[in-house]
């Protein structure tokens, strides 16, 4: 019987012995579940730990926003961010095609260079 994709998470020392015509399907469940949570990571706003453990409140949870989120903060187009994104420090990367922006970082650029 070959092993199933939460049996290799428990006891990963079995991978040298799987038969080489089961990988693909558990290759395929994994593909599955990460898909499952980029999307989730994706669609709901995502929040960042403070450096030294849990949130305060004088520490507000940091939240990830959309191309036209942060476009909008900043008062350029989508179009705009995108071309210029390496270069802003608030950007995150969380796919090849998926970016998200830092609400407390872009509002911390915006101040200094306002400031």
């Amino acid at each position: 019987m070959a092993p199933e994709l939460r049996d290799l998470v428990e006891h990963p020392e079995q991978i040298p012995a799987l038969s080489p015509d089961v990988i693909p399907r558990i290759l395929g469940e994994l593909e599955v579940l990460r898909a499952g949570l980029l999307v989730r990571l994706i669609t709901h706003p995502a929040t960042a730990t403070p450096p030294g453990g849990a949130n305060t409140k004088s520490q507000p949870l940091d939240r990830l926003l959309s191309p036209t989120e942060a476009a909008a903060l900043l008062k350029v187009t989508t179009r705009w961010l995108y071309r210029h994104h390496r270069s802003l420090p608030f950007t995150k990367r969380l796919s090849r095609r998926a970016l998200r922006f830092s609400e407390e970082g872009l509002r911390r650029w915006l101040a200094h260079r306002h400031g």
